[in-house]
């Protein structure tokens, strides 16, 4: 006999104790994914480094007690020999206001009564190279903490403004290439393949039925093609029997389409296309509001901003968001936080220009309190505290695709939802 433990955590520990009780054979990670490590989810990621773990350590198998986070033991391995924007020359942001500290942030972190704040000061150099000066209030480590403000958006669509710098995470690709789909200056452009095989980009997001949405974005064609939006608005289980909308546009100049949800929608697919051979469709400015909600992508809340005044190719986020309940199922995690934006930071530059970076659950931020790395977020900060709680403080590197700019300063702005503060800890410029 050999156990497969598949990818739920508490599986694994379990299972590795029972099979060196009985005598069996062994241990074998099993999962209908792709083995590609720069395209595993966090959960197939963890999985393996446990298996690899307990395989070897049946008898420590107390989860609580755990002196690692897997993930960052995994990803860092694996990413090691393919750093991107390795560090040259590192300089720390500095910010005066705005910062809190002591036990306030340790509640925020969820650590146990009594911890001192000074574990998060511990220097590291994550394996990009990059060192961090953790900011400072009356001489110990503090952040940048915001809470989250319900803005009346029930929540942005992920990479709905595609920012250079994050592609297309958070969209699913249907019979595509790289050479089909893409984003270019910001801009999401499907090409129609001259095969006329059927492609798409698309995205769940989850609803309240209790509540009217509309899709809104921008659009436009190359003619003689189509640009076509399908909603398919199922139920929470996310099963697209239900209602099918479309939406064509053949207009050559950029204009703003809204198209409004079936009442009753616990979820939507939200599907782009190209229809037309040779047929190129551009989308952009996606996002999902309610009912009477201003049709903007701006949060409203509270901001900070921090003056910087350097030039930089990258710029490197220390964060993470405040102690969330997480489910170890992962289907329940990813209904969880399928509409929680922890927050924005945009990036302005001398000439008066900017950019938007959004912050993506489990893609470039996590919960300090999560044992899982987002596909954008390298090895940070990381351990238990007292031997009984995991602390997980991630970091983020984004490439600045304007370089020669100046950047006069970066915006910290709020999430959308009060359940869920954004912890920033530090940055750093190269």
């Amino acid at each position: 006999t050999i156990g497969c433990p598949w990818f739920r955590t508490k599986n694994v520990p379990r299972l590795a104790y029972s099979i060196k009780r009985h005598n069996a054979e062994g241990m074998c990670l099993t999962s209908w994914n792709t083995t590609r490590i720069d395209q595993l989810k966090p959960e197939l990621i963890r999985a393996l480094a446990l298996t690899a773990y307990y395989s070897w350590s049946p008898d420590d198998c107390d989860l609580e007690h755990l002196k690692f986070v897997p993930d960052a033991i995994t990803e860092g391995a694996a990413y090691w020999n393919k750093v991107k924007f390795p560090a040259v020359t590192v300089t720390p942001v500095k910010i005066d206001g705005g910062l809190t500290g002591g036990n306030e942030l340790v509640n925020a972190l969820g650590l146990p009564d009594g911890t001192d704040a000074a574990v998060i000061g511990t220097p590291f150099k994550n394996y990009r190279g990059v060192t961090f000066d953790v900011f400072q209030k009356d001489g110990k480590p503090a952040a940048v903490m915001l809470r989250g403000v319900a803005s009346g958006t029930k929540g942005m669509v992920n990479n709905g403004d595609f920012s250079p710098g994050f592609g297309i995470n958070g969209w699913n690709l249907q019979n595509a290439g790289k050479e089909d789909i893409f984003e270019t200056n910001g801009v999401l452009k499907i090409i129609a393949p001259q095969d006329k095989k059927f492609m798409r980009a698309y995205q769940d997001i989850a609803l309240d039925p209790k509540k009217s949405y509309s899709l809104v974005y921008k659009v436009k064609a190359d003619v003689p093609g189509t640009a076509r939006v399908w909603l398919y608005s199922g139920d929470e289980k996310f099963k697209w029997d239900a209602k099918i909308l479309n939406s064509n546009t053949k207009n050559t100049d950029w204009m703003v389409k809204e198209v409004q949800l079936p009442p009753g929608s616990g979820s939507v697919r939200i599907c782009f296309s190209a229809e037309g051979a040779g047929t190129a469709a551009y989308y952009d400015d996606i996002k999902i509001v309610e009912a009477g909600a201003i049709k903007s992508s701006q949060t409203v809340g509270t901001s900070i901003d921090i003056p910087v005044d350097k030039k930089a190719r990258v710029v490197t986020f220390m964060h993470a968001t405040s102690k969330q309940i997480l489910e170890e199922d992962m289907a329940g995690m990813g209904k969880k936080f399928a509409n929680s934006i922890p927050g924005q930071y945009i990036i302005v530059y001398s000439d008066g220009s900017n950019i938007c970076i959004p912050l993506f659950y489990r893609v470039n931020i996590a919960a300090a309190n999560d044992m899982a790395l987002g596909r954008d977020s390298d090895v940070g900060l990381f351990g238990t505290v007292g031997y009984t709680t995991f602390l997980n403080i991630p970091t983020f590197t984004w490439a600045n695709p304007y370089p020669a700019k100046t950047i006069t300063s970066i915006k910290i702005v709020p999430g959308n939802s009060k359940d869920m503060s954004l912890l920033l800890f530090g940055i750093s410029l190269d």
